[in-house]
Order: structure tokens, then C-alpha cells, then sequence
């Protein structure tokens, strides 16, 4: 037991050296041993995080109808699998972007991991992700997408100084659950996102949407622990871009679309953004279970058949059916 308090030790030491997130092994390690968790918690520390560009997918670009907004779904793959995926981030290379939306996808096979963070980076450069294992290992390959986005007439610096990133307070418990707005009517919400600061056994995504009973003005973000308990702390992310651009004397529009799955143990759907808007952002929600719960392994932007979203989550050691809703958001210049 005393080389375990060592080793937890120096374990914490490395993750204060190193900045490691909050709710990195190394505290969810420490929580482990302290509070007599079973040894299951305490999975390996990741290794070092994933940080590098994009790569445009297909090399394709996308516009709206009026041909001044153009985005590109960028994705970045991590390299050996791991337990544990802490605040990857995934950059948009072209210096003419900035980061508007972006998303993640881990594993539903043979175990599976979930989505555990997705949101903006502070510099609107980048897209942040992570994903985890839960009772039983499971490694797994991380990959990361960010949705980059240019305007036409709008310089890279003026754009990202328009885009409204707003976070919510923290809301902690074994099923938080918090909303943040844009903040003002003259601001049109076009993504959103979530941080989960966990330890211990650690909570999961359950949803990271645009809410229709605000007009779709407003993100809520969900989570669980799962078949043990282990409250965490979670940030809900709203993106707004302002609806009157005065760089080039034009408003702009934003619409949401969404689908529902079936009802399934691995539901999964995808929606198509709006014709002759450009993909800004999207989400998913587990709207309906039977017993324990659902957990989100995929929220992530796809470009086939068209530019839209992709949403899944899956069962995990206790049979449930449930179903899955995606919502897809997107802009245009009128």
C-alpha cells in the first residue's frame, strides 16, 4: 500500500508539471485508491495528448448558397490506441479559418469508449475532444474533427473576434446537466459543445444539443456516471455568430435540422444540414431509455452523402435499448 501511495504521488506530481486536465488518470487514479475503489478505475495515465492539423477531408470544401461562406471538415486520427484520450485537439491549417464547430468519434466495439469532452478551443483555432474506456479496458483510436470556417469579405482576425464563445457555469452531480445561451438576440447560436471534469470511475456523455424549447438559442450538455457512482462536473459551450455582418453589409441566417433513431441497444442516425446552408455544427441527445442508460461514443461532422451530422451511443455491461436524436446546424449569408 505504501508504494501505491508512492506511485500515486508521483503520478499527481507529473500531471501538475505537465498541466494535466482535470479529470486525468492521475486523479482518477488517486481517487481510486483512496476511496477503496475497486482496481478497475484506476486505468493507465494516457500518454501524451494528440495536437497536430487537420487533414481537409477529401479535399473538399463546402459553401453556402450565396457563396460567401465556405467551411471544410477537418480530421486528425490518433496514433497508437489508449484508454484514455485527454484534450486532443485537432487544428485548422488554413491561416484564412477559424474553428466553428467540430466533433469527435471513439469506439463502440468491443467495449467501448465514450465521448468525455468537445468544444472550441480559447484561440478558435482548434477543436478539443476526449474519450475514455469505462469498467473494461477498451483501447482505442481517437479521432478528432473541427469544422473550419471562412467568410467572404471577413478577415480571419475580424471573424474570430465576432464569434461569441460562451460557457456555462459548472454543474456538478452523478447526472449534470447544464445550458448557456448566446447571451443576446443579435447573436444567431451555430454550434455548441461540453467539457466533463471527472475522477474515479467518471461520467459520459448523454447529450450535446441545440434546445428547441429556446428557439434553438441555447446548448445543453449531459452526462452520467455508469453502474457506479462518481459525480463529476460539467461545462456546456454556445457559438454565436452576430445575424447583421458589417464588413459586408449582409445578415446572416442560421437553421437547424434533426432525426431521431430507432430504438435500439447501439442507436445511431445522421442528419443533413439545410439546403444552401454551409455546416456550422451539431450535436446528439439520448432521449429515451429502459434501464441504465445510454452512452454517446459518436458526435462528429460527415461530408457523404452531404455536409451533416452523425450521432451514436450503445449500451455498456447492462442490456438497454434507447434512441438517439441528431441535430445538425448551419448558416448562410442573405
Amino acid at each position: 500500500m505504501r508504494g501505491s501511495r508512492i506511485m500515486v504521488a508521483l503520478l499527481g506530481a507529473f500531471a501538475l508539471l505537465t498541466g494535466g486536465a482535470a479529470g486525468g488518470m492521475a486523479g482518477g487514479i488517486a481517487g481510486g485508491i483512496a476511496g477503496g475503489t475497486p482496481a478497475e478505475a484506476a486505468a493507465p495515465a494516457p500518454r501524451p495528448g494528440l495536437d497536430g492539423n487537420g487533414s481537409l477531408m477529401e479535399g473538399r470544401v463546402f459553401h453556402d448558397a450565396s457563396g460567401l461562406v465556405t467551411v471544410g471538415v477537418y480530421e486528425l486520427k490518433g496514433g497508437s490506441p489508449q484508454s484514455i484520450w485527454t484534450e486532443a485537439k485537432v487544428r485548422v491549417p488554413d491561416p484564412d479559418m477559424i474553428v466553428i464547430g467540430g466533433g469527435a468519434t471513439g469506439t463502440n466495439w468491443p467495449e467501448g469508449a465514450y465521448l468525455t469532452a468537445s468544444y472550441p478551443d480559447w484561440d478558435k483555432k482548434a477543436w478539443v475532444v476526449s474519450s475514455k474506456d469505462h469498467i473494461n479496458r477498451n483501447e482505442h483510436i481517437l479521432t478528432a474533427y473541427a469544422i473550419g470556417l471562412k467568410i467572404r469579405g471577413i478577415s480571419a482576425y475580424d471573424l474570430a473576434d465576432m464569434v461569441k464563445i460562451s460557457p456555462s457555469s459548472n454543474v456538478y452531480g452523478q447526472y449534470p446537466s447544464a445550458e448557456i445561451g448566446v447571451g443576446s438576440n443579435d447573436y444567431a447560436l451555430v454550434g455548441g459543445g461540453f467539457r466533463i471534469d471527472w475522477q474515479g470511475w467518471g461520467n459520459m456523455a448523454t447529450a450535446s444539443y441545440p434546445n428547441p424549447q429556446s428557439g434553438y438559442n441555447s446548448w445543453v450538455a449531459s452526462s452520467k456516471d455508469h453502474l457506479h457512482v462518481s459525480p463529476a462536473s460539467i461545462t456546456s459551450y454556445a457559438i454565436g455568430l452576430p445575424r447583421w455582418l458589417p464588413q459586408i453589409g449582409r445578415s446572416l441566417q442560421a437553421r437547424t435540422t434533426t432525426a431521431a433513431s430507432f430504438e435500439s441497444n447501439k442507436p445511431g442516425v445522421d442528419i443533413d444540414v439545410e439546403d444552401g446552408f454551409a455546416l456550422t455544427g451539431g450535436g446528439g441527445l439520448v432521449e429515451r431509455h429502459n434501464g441504465a442508460g445510454n452512452l454517446i461514443w459518436k458526435m462528429a461532422p460527415r461530408i457523404h452523402p452531404n455536409p451533416g451530422f452523425d450521432v451514436a451511443s450503445k449500451e455498456h455491461n447492462q442490456p438497454d435499448t434507447a434512441t438517439i436524436r441528431a441535430y445538425a446546424l448551419g448558416i448562410r449569408i442573405v
